[in-house]
């Protein structure tokens, strides 16, 4: 039966069909005493029952998980609250004849028989793509002319109400997108028609006011609608619109359908009503610059990006890094696969190209990053505040010693690989695949970059333990001289107290050795008779006069 048809069944109708497809579901129910007895009898089932594909796996697995978590309190995230999973026992009290709520959807047992049928082996088929493409066609796209057309008078429109917007702006003229003063309005649109391709300019003129949102549109939105928007502003709901996707809606009353993206930023009026109940997507929204917000994402800043998901923000990604002027056009398709596979799908050659370069460029500046955090979290087990260190450096050390040429031919010839798998190997592509099995030259690179500063990080943090523990032998001991005079003769320091007598030369037990340097030596006898004061007369060495600064505080003059 179609699923179109089984969501205009009754409740008794719907029993029925349990009965004719899964009547093994049934039984159980009249066998079963308790909710209990249902839900051992189901998994006995589960354990017995013949698996004849992966689809009967996976609805076995979906059916184990129900079965779990059936009687358990899960935390909502939409509203905040704590609520009682209950799926497998309103299944029983379905078949049973005791569910309480007859009111209630059946769109619940509809699934759940989806489900059982899916264990039995029964696959939907899928529609070929002759039929595919007949829907498809029902369908105007962006790239039919009238379409084209219609979106070409709304950025007319546009252009010239973003003129004015920028004539009138009352803040602080933007440091890239202003005029100068005595320009023609010719010049004026010219210049507006060129940044119309930069996506920043958007992000600058986006529209943020029931007020101007209408004024984009042609004043073409119903007072009912602006009532709503302004409803919405009151209640803080967040809203942001560009001027390029303003320009995809149709106003003219006829033509194509905009509702999908029209329905993005035009608030249904039970949305506006539940505004504030529904927590989750609405705690996404609350950004703190260098914060990740609720779902986790770290964005540029806390006003320009709203409703991110990741394979929304892949494509973003993808499409700011393309050359000047490109586009990812219609034949290309982009989803996130399980397991960290990206399926890309594109006719074109010279397409698969652009696409390979953006995707290099992620590789090289996002991917080299996530790879090495990974690397240092398993060999250094320090704190996270060390970890960032340790990648920020890591990563400067690795950008400055590539230099700009170096990692363009880097992102050059990942770009070939990226492409070559494209073309030869199909559209389903793993980043880590291609980080692991065809980038080891850098992954060597990046690793020893990241071992090095580990080491000169490790070296540092000793010296720093070896100058505190001088200082608090210093601090300990009791001062031999009270002033000592530090000059330089003949490559060697030599000391003299406040009677200007040369010293005597002793050796220290922390370091001094046969081939001790000149430094070494002056660090030495100065540990040893921790002058009250130090006056550095011949000491030109900057790194020497800071080491002894930090092990004799407040001793040393100049």
């Amino acid at each position: 039966m179609k699923q179109k048809k089984m969501l205009t069944l009754t409740f008794s109708q719907l029993k029925q069909i349990y009965g004719q497809e899964i009547p093994e579901i049934v039984e159980i129910a009249d066998k079963s005493s308790t909710v209990e007895d249902f839900k051992a009898g189901i998994l006995r089932l589960l354990e017995t029952c013949r698996i004849e594909n992966e689809a009967a796996e996976e609805a076995r697995e979906q059916i184990r998980l129900l079965l779990d978590y059936d009687g358990q309190n899960v935390h909502e995230l939409s509203t905040g609250q704590d609520m009682s999973v209950q799926t497998i026992r309103l299944l029983y009290e379905f078949l049973t004849g005791t569910l309480e709520n007859m009111e209630m959807p059946t769109d619940l047992f509809i699934e759940i028989f989806q489900m059982f049928k899916r264990l039995k082996g029964e696959v939907m088929p899928l529609p070929s793509p002759q039929r595919i493409k007949s829907r498809n066609d029902r369908w105007e796209t962006g790239l039919d002319e009238e379409v084209r057309e219609i979106r070409d008078e709304n950025k007319e429109r546009m252009l010239h109400l973003l003129i004015q917007k920028i004539e009138n702006r009352k803040s602080k003229p933007s440091v890239r997108f202003h005029f100068e003063e005595g320009m023609s309005y010719e010049e004026k649109y010219r210049l507006v028609s060129e940044w119309w391709n930069d996506f920043r300019f958007h992000l600058a003129m986006a529209v943020k006011s029931p007020g101007e949102l209408n004024r984009f549109l042609g004043n073409s939105l119903s007072s009912e609608t602006m009532y709503l928007l302004y409803r919405a502003r009151k209640k803080g709901m967040p809203f942001f619109a560009t001027p390029y996707y303003l320009s995809l809606l149709n106003i003219t009353g006829y033509g194509y359908n905009d509702e999908a993206i029209r329905s993005y930023i035009l608030y249904s009026p039970r949305l506006v009503e539940t505004y504030g109940n529904i927590r989750a997507w609405e705690k996404e929204d609350i950004v703190e610059v260098g914060k990740p917000n609720a779902a986790g994402w770290l964005l540029p800043d806390g006003h320009n990006i709203h409703r991110r998901y990741p394979e929304v923000a892949l494509r973003a990604l993808l499409e700011e890094r393309l050359p000047r002027g490109a586009a990812l056009s219609g034949k290309i398709t982009i989803r996130k696969e399980a397991h960290g596979y990206l399926w890309i799908e594109t006719a074109d050659a010279a397409q698969v190209l652009l696409l390979a370069q953006a995707l290099a460029d992620i590789m090289i500046e996002t991917v080299q990053i996530r790879f090495l955090l990974g690397e240092i979290q398993a060999h250094c087990a320090v704190d996270d505040a060390e970890h960032c260190a340790i990648l920020l450096e890591t990563v400067r050390q690795i950008w400055l010693a590539e230099g700009r040429e170096g990692m363009e031919r880097q992102k050059e010839i990942i770009a070939r690989q990226i492409a070559r798998c494209l073309l030869e190997e199909g559209p389903l592509l793993s980043l880590d695949g291609l980080l692991q099995f065809r980038m080891q030259p850098y992954l060597a690179r990046w690793r020893a970059a990241m071992n090095e500063v580990i080491e000169s990080r490790r070296l540092r943090r000793e010296q720093q333990e070896f100058i505190c523990l001088l200082r608090y032998f210093v601090e300990q001991k009791p001062p031999a001289e009270p002033v000592v005079f530090v000059t330089r003769e003949a490559g060697e320091y030599l000391l003299q107290n406040a009677m200007g007598d040369r010293l005597a030369i002793m050796k220290d037990p922390f370091f001094w050795e046969e081939d001790s340097t000149p430094e070494e030596r002056l660090l030495s006898w100065l540990v040893e008779l921790a002058p009250g004061e130090i006056r550095l007369l011949g000491v030109e060495d900057a790194m020497l006069v800071q080491l002894i600064e930090h092990i004799f505080v407040g001793r040393v003059r100049r």
